[in-house]
């Protein structure tokens, strides 16, 4: 019996320093670009070689020059390759997480991973070790092209001998994951030794192939390799599964149905005048075989006997299905498997049907230890499964989709259930929002614990309570409903005249968001003041911000936007920022709200902008200098110029007072806002009149983000006639990373 083998002993084998070299030796440099003009749909470029540093001119069509980024050239000079190109930048400096080299002539991948192989000789027995690496390059591009830096990040590695498999994660820790799952994802670079490759050409599950760069030599060793023998080990989740598939009876799956509302079928011979094929096809559905002329083997197919509409699927391809099967072992337990089948076809369209089953869940309610789940993957083959018990049923890999769902027998347990309503909106089958398995499991366990659940389901709302449900099994904790109240109001967090508003407006996570903040201002806000705020795009927090200066109902907050919108022609969307802004400059000015003609003026914007000219006379010097401090700050940060235009901060309270006035929007109150690091103001000049106001910005500088870009009196930017400054703004956003959003 061969002594454990541990993570460092492998560790202390690794011999990085040889991947290093083989990655110098193998990867492939991109050309440099110099300089660069396109007109007349041509592109002249002058590029240099990162090797040698040979400059030289190439003039070609714009289609051609943009195909050059990916194919392999030579230096004209050195003749060494080179794939792709890089632009000659102020910065030195040149990083990349990836490494481009050539598996074949003229062909080229990229990859972020290195997987490296070499033989060892742990405790006495002979084998191999392998490591993933992730990679990290580091270069500097000056004449030439060096590499500076190789950073290497160890993930998995493994000590492999013909019985035995030692595999540790990034973390080191033990592992019984298949070497393929592991390895062979996202096509590494691989590096093997030479002693590797003779070791390999005489190993016995090798087959005499010692291709690492594929997996199949791996799938053999998993096949041959028996988790029964005394010295394999075997992981916890395994113990478990095997402790739980010995405590319940699992009965043997249906067998697989032959009906099924798809169409395969191939192409018998093409005309290549015409370009018509004739094909054969064999409807799933009816079992009968039926031929067709067509153009192209491709789209929807009908079966001339049944009438049955699929897409077309080539029968060389096989089909693949997925069905998840419920059903309920003795008075408190229920089943949840899922299947998939692999349907065959031969020559003759006889079928074959191979199975395997994937995931087994069981749920047990009102037992001694209360609520019981067990969540069970298959990670082996269909000839020999090995069933790995997980603690974490919500994790990704559990969010496979369901494609059909099929009840086995009597479940008295889901008899009372709203299962069949959340499945009107949580359907199964193949769409990206179709049912996940986790989500049904997440359903049923949930509704059998609250039955506030039961009775919100059978409301209608579904949307809101799934995401929900989500969030409970990941966390642990409510986020946006109280499952443990018995009433679905007080569930909700609502009244039941807000509750209906809800169901009304089809129950979605959002709207529940948005009524809960409402309920918070107004409890008794009316179901048309609602839908008032919804249609006219009214968004909450402006709301809650009017609220916070002065209190009022909702009912005469719409009235009051409405009458704006009416006889001001200012839409209740931006007319509600302007309004909140004056009823802070009123504040601040020592305005009387309580009385209604200062709360609700009859003119929003001549009252706003004489509010603004008001609050600018009471600001005072020290302000001024904290809100210089304050905006020195962020302009470091977020200044930017081109040919055209430029990005600036205001250089003091006068700058922002003057922007205000003469574009005529407030953005002389926000003065206080910027001293408090609320929001950051930049102002947009032409580069030929930085003088002169021309756009202002609103930037948010926490998630970095433009909150308002307007103009002269509040206007937007002129999608038609101002494309170059929406150009400009774009370019900002990426250099500065700044989220542009419905800005521009």
């Amino acid at each position: 019996m061969v002594k454990k083998v541990t993570n460092e002993d492998i560790v202390m084998l690794l011999n990085e320093g040889v991947v290093k070299e083989q990655i110098q030796t193998r990867i492939l440099l991109p050309q440099i670009l110099v300089s660069g003009l396109k007109h007349d749909k041509v592109v002249e470029e002058i590029l240099r070689c990162p090797y040698c540093g040979k400059e030289w001119q190439e003039e070609k069509p714009e289609h051609k020059s943009y195909l050059a980024y990916g194919t392999i050239q030579k230096c004209p000079e050195c003749e060494k390759k080179m794939f792709g190109r890089i632009p000659l930048q102020k910065e030195k400096r040149f990083e990349k997480s990836s490494i481009s080299y050539e598996i074949s002539e003229f062909r080229v991948t990229e990859s972020s991973k290195i997987f490296y192989a070499d033989t060892a000789l742990i405790h006495g027995e002979q084998g191999m070790i392998f490591a993933e690496y992730e990679i990290h390059l580091v270069y500097k591009v000056d004449q030439k092209m060096t590499m500076q830096e190789i950073n290497l990040s160890l993930l998995h590695r493994a000590f492999v001998t013909e019985r035995d498999k030692y595999l540790y994660n990034a973390a080191g820790k033990r592992t019984n994951k298949y070497l393929k799952n592991v390895f062979m994802q996202d096509r590494p670079m691989t590096i093997v030794s030479e002693n590797a490759k003779n070791f390999m050409r005489n190993c016995l599950f090798m087959g005499g192939d010692y291709n690492c760069s594929e997996s199949i030599w791996m799938d053999e060793f998993e096949k041959g390799r028996s988790v029964k023998d005394s010295y394999s080990y075997v992981p916890r989740g395994e113990r478990k599964a095997g402790e739980t598939l010995n405590q319940y009876h699992f009965k043997k799956v249906p067998e697989p149905p032959r009906e099924y509302q798809k169409i395969v079928g191939k192409v018998l011979n093409e005309d290549l005048i015409t370009g018509m094929k004739k094909r054969e096809s064999l409807c799933m559905n009816c079992g009968r075989v039926f031929r067709d002329e067509v153009k192209y083997d491709w789209g929807e197919v009908v079966c001339t006997y049944c009438g049955c509409r699929s897409q077309y699927q080539k029968s060389l391809h096989g089909l693949n299905r997925k069905i998840c099967f419920l059903s309920q072992e003795g008075e408190n337990t229920l089943f949840i498997r899922t299947v998939g089948y692999r349907y065959s076809f031969g020559e003759e369209w006889e079928v074959s049907i191979e199975d395997r089953e994937e995931y087994r869940c069981i749920l047990t309610f009102g037992g001694e230890k209360g609520e019981e789940i067990h969540f069970l993957v298959n990670e082996g083959y269909a000839t020999n499964p090995v069933w790995v018990e997980k603690e974490k049923y919500w994790s990704q890999k559990f969010r496979d989709r369901i494609e059909e769902l099929s009840f086995i027998g009597e479940m008295p347990l889901l008899k009372y259930s709203a299962l069949q309503e959340y499945l009107k909106q949580e359907s199964p089958g193949t769409s990206y929002g179709a049912l996940q398995l986790h989500s049904l499991i997440t359903f049923i366990r949930f509704e059998k614990k609250y039955p506030v659940v039961e009775q919100i389901c059978r409301r209608g709302i579904v949307s809101a309570l799934a995401e929900e449900l989500q969030y409970l099994s990941e966390r642990n904790e409510f986020q946006r409903m109280d499952l443990t109240q018995q009433k679905v109001c007080n569930a909700l967090k609502l009244s039941e005249h807000f509750t209906k508003m809800l169901i009304a407006h089809g129950g979605w996570r959002g709207t529940l968001i948005d009524l809960q903040r409402l309920y918070a201002l107004d409890p008794n806000m009316r179901p048309e003041d609602y839908e008032w705020i919804v249609q006219h795009n009214i968004d909450i927090g402006s709301i809650e911000r009017v609220f916070q200066e002065t209190p009022m109902t909702i009912m005469r907050m719409c009235a009051y936007l409405e009458n704006v919108r009416i006889n001001q022609c200012f839409e209740p969307s931006m007319a509600i920022n302007d309004w909140c802004d004056y009823l802070k400059a009123a504040k601040t000015i020592e305005v009387d709200l309580t009385d209604n003609k200062a709360k609700y003026p009859s003119s929003l914007k001549r009252e706003h902008d004489r509010a603004m000219a008001k609050q600018k006379l009471v600001m005072d010097e020290k302000k001024d200098e904290f809100f210089q401090k304050e905006t020195e700050r962020y302009g470091k940060l977020f200044s930017y110029k081109t040919d055209g235009y430029l990005v600036m901060p205001p250089k003091n309270m006068k700058d922002l007072f003057e922007e205000g006035r003469k574009l005529c929007h407030c953005v002389g109150s926000y003065s206080d806002r910027i001293i408090q690091g609320q929001t950051c103001i930049l102002f947009v000049r032409k580069a030929q009149e930085p003088e002169k106001p021309y756009f202002t910005i609103e930037v948010n500088p926490t998630d970095k983000c433009v909150v308002q870009l307007r103009g002269l009196s509040n206007r937007l930017v002129n999608q038609v006639t101002e494309k170059p400054l929406i150009d400009f703004l774009k370019e900002w956003g990426e250099k500065k990373h700044i989220q542009l959003k419905k800005a521009v």
